[in-house]
C-alpha cells in the first residue's frame, strides 16, 4: 500500500530507488506505519509513552519470522521458494 502510494505519487523518486522486491517488502512496511501509528495513539491517549517498549519485544521475532518463512508462502517469488526456509534465519528466529 505505501510503496503503491510513493510510486504513484513520486514517479521520479520511484525511478531512482529500483527496488526490484517490492511484492515481499509491502507486508512488512505497512505493518511498521500501522504498529507506529498504533503506538503513538496508544501513548496519546494513556499518557504513558512505554508502549514502544513494550511492542519492542516482539517486534523484531515477528520480523524474523516473517523473512524467514517467506519461501513457504503461495504468494512468495518463485526464486526464494526455490531457495526454501534458510537455516541461517531458523537459528536467529530460536
Amino acid at each position: 500500500m505505501f510503496l503503491t502510494y510513493l510510486q504513484r505519487s513520486y514517479p521520479a523518486l520511484w525511478a531512482n530507488l529500483n527496488l526490484q522486491r517490492q511484492d515481499v517488502l509491502e507486508g512488512p512496511i505497512d505493518f511498521v506505519i500501522l504498529e507506529s501509528i498504533v503506538t503513538f495513539l496508544a501513548g496519546e491517549i494513556t499518557g504513558n509513552s512505554s508502549h514502544v517498549d513494550r511492542v519492542w519485544t516482539f517486534l523484531p521475532p515477528l520480523y524474523t519470522a516473517y523473512f524467514t518463512f517467506l519461501p513457504l508462502f503461495s504468494w512468495a517469488p518463485p526464486d526464494l521458494k526455490a531457495s526454501g526456509v534458510s537455516n541461517r534465519a531458523l537459528l536467529m528466529l530460536a
